[in-house]
């Protein structure tokens, strides 16, 4: 996440980067979907891209996921990236996993669990309140 700490409801922006260290691309073999934490959504607007060639990228203004599509290749001895606008609707601790095994290619699967964690801040208002006094006692 960047910025990993932020007020609540402030969009931030989930950057997945997917590595392949096989001279060879690898296709994913069926889609890859992240699904964010609860209270963890796209923002609106999404600001969804990919640099994945082949696959699609589904990531819908409200939604509790994003997805790239079967298809997708991640370049021989290379990397790339999914981003994606998200926002935390409270204050709180966020830790975005993508479990070992999700990511599924025709060289294999990921042997590890990716994670990230995302820290939104309670948001403070400017309100000034009065106390309904006029002026010192009599």
């Amino acid at each position: 996440f960047a910025p990993d700490t932020l007020p609540a409801g402030t969009p931030t922006t989930l950057t997945i980067t997917l590595s392949n260290v096989n001279a060879g691309a690898a296709t994913l073999t069926t889609a890859l979907t992240d699904a964010f934490p609860a209270s963890l959504v796209v923002a609106d607007p999404a600001a969804a891209s990919t640099t994945c060639a082949g696959g699609s990228l589904s990531a819908a203004p409200g939604a509790g996921a994003v997805t790239l599509g079967a298809g997708a290749q991640i370049p021989g001895a290379g990397a790339c990236t999914i981003r994606v606008s998200v926002v935390a609707a409270a204050p709180g601790a966020y830790t975005n996993v993508i479990a070992a095994g999700d990511l599924q290619t025709d060289l294999g699967a990921n042997a590890a669990a990716a994670n990230a964690l995302l820290t939104a801040t309670l948001v403070l208002d400017d309100t000034i309140f009065a106390d309904g006094f006029d002026g010192p006692a009599p």
